[in-house]
């Protein structure tokens, strides 16, 4: 298990799609509950403690790594 650190998001949009991705993990901000904890939590979301819990509770799907 990796040790979680924060790291700032860097979104640029998405030509013609009307969102954004940041360019260092990839997060589509899709202005959802999930994807509004991803924001908040940085480029290393998938890594906090709690980012399993949050994807149960919100209804998202989990890729393992």
């Amino acid at each position: 298990m990796t040790t979680y650190e924060y790291k700032k998001h860097s979104f640029i949009p998405l030509t013609g799609v009307g969102k954004q991705y940041c360019y260092r993990c990839g997060l589509v901000a899709l202005n959802n509950p999930l994807t509004d904890w991803c924001v908040a939590k940085g480029c290393y979301h998938d890594d906090h403690p709690a980012y399993k819990s949050q994807v149960k509770k919100l209804g998202g799907k989990r890729n393992d790594k």
